[in-house]
């Protein structure tokens, strides 16, 4: 499936969309599974990783089915997308990164006034979005 590729907070032009493919492997003993083929990703960041956004709320930013690209060595920043792991129940947020503190960290989101706060006891990582995989129009 042929998918294109941009940072999620810069307005691009639907020709300066970067190709890339969104492969879905099917095994016999398992969910499917989707995977990036873009080997410019692999070339700069070697060990990046893709997670697909379910969630609504994010819109036009991000919709349910693009694929966000983290990379472990680039934390959540101020005023940036970024993309949460929680446990208990183990899950993904995001939103638009305001901060933390001991206490919470809190997320601007695009659906609601007032920022989600999340206790920060339930943070696994909070890495900044670097670039949204939408898989392109049929």
């Amino acid at each position: 499936l042929p998918g294109r590729l941009a940072e999620p907070d810069i307005e691009y032009p639907e020709q300066a969309w970067r190709q890339v493919e969104i492969v879905t492997i099917e095994p016999a003993d398992g969910p499917p599974r989707r995977y990036l083929r873009c080997p410019l990703l692999g070339h700069m960041l070697d060990s990046a990783f893709a997670v697909c956004w379910h969630a609504g709320g994010m819109e036009p930013m991000f919709v349910p089915g693009d694929i966000l690209v983290v990379w472990p060595q680039a934390p959540a920043r101020i005023g940036r997308p970024a993309l949460l792991r929680l446990r208990e129940p183990d899950e993904a947020a995001g939103g638009i990164w305001l901060g933390h503190d001991d206490q919470s960290v809190q997320l601007g989101r695009l659906d609601r006034d007032d920022p989600l706060e999340i206790h920060a006891d339930r943070l696994c990582w909070a890495l900044d979005v670097l670039y949204c995989v939408r898989a392109a129009a049929a």
